[in-house]
């Protein structure tokens, strides 16, 4: 779902400008672009985790960390951050401008079934937010599950919902080691999608059937 389906980053670096304006708002001064720098390498290493471990850092725990180094205040204060941070990420989520028309072509051919990592209250609050439920057949929030993908579990769960053998199976997503090698292996379809040019330039190609620049390209790799 994240950076397939939604510009999650787009969410993301909004909620950040807010945490940005009200720093500035209390009568704090950062330096931008190293505060902007040290929360992305924060986020990073929260997600790294995350598919280590299947743990999340609680976001409240990120702006802690960004208010010591800062010198900011660290107790209600990084707590102000961190409410404005979730208000304005989830108040500006949205599907990429492509989305709904890929799904709208693809629907009435196929099941489609959305399968996300992430902690289940976030997931669910995301697909709410961004209204896409209606448009598959099963959603599977594998934090529901105790999983979370690459674990082979998830693609037997979805595939048994699917009712098809494997190589029936296509798969489209982002992420190459949780979305891709997993279900390629197992023989699925499967489509990269790579958003960034410079980025899909350099992507290995046979790392999966076909790298695409959005969900936009995939009703064309199935003829529609």
């Amino acid at each position: 779902m994240d950076q397939t389906l939604i510009d999650f980053a787009g969410s993301r670096q909004a909620g950040l400008e807010a945490v940005l304006a009200r720093i500035e708002a209390a009568g704090f001064a950062v330096p931008r672009e190293r505060f902007i720098e040290s929360h992305d390498a924060h986020a990073v290493r929260e997600d790294d985790h995350y598919h280590a471990t299947g743990t999340w850092r609680p976001t409240g725990e990120r702006f802690r960390d960004l208010c010591i180094e800062f010198a900011l205040p660290h107790d209600g204060f990084a707590d102000e951050l961190t409410a404005t941070y979730v208000r304005v990420r989830y108040a500006t989520i949205r599907p990429y401008p492509e989305t709904r028309a890929a799904l709208e072509a693809l629907r009435p051919r196929y099941p489609l079934f959305l399968v996300t990592n992430g902690p289940s209250s976030h997931q669910h609050r995301e697909i709410e937010a961004t209204g896409l439920a209606p448009h598959f057949a099963r959603l599977f929030v594998v934090d529901d599950y105790g999983l979370r993908k690459p674990d082979e579990r998830v693609f037997e769960m979805v595939r048994d919902a699917a009712g098809v053998r494997d190589d029936e199976m296509l798969i489209v997503g982002d992420n190459p080691v949780a979305d891709i090698d997993v279900p390629r292996r197992r023989g699925w379809a499967t489509a990269w999608v790579v958003r960034d040019a410079a980025r899909r330039r350099r992507a290995d190609p046979g790392r999966a059937d076909a790298v695409v620049r959005s969900v936009a390209d995939v009703p064309g790799l199935l003829g529609l």
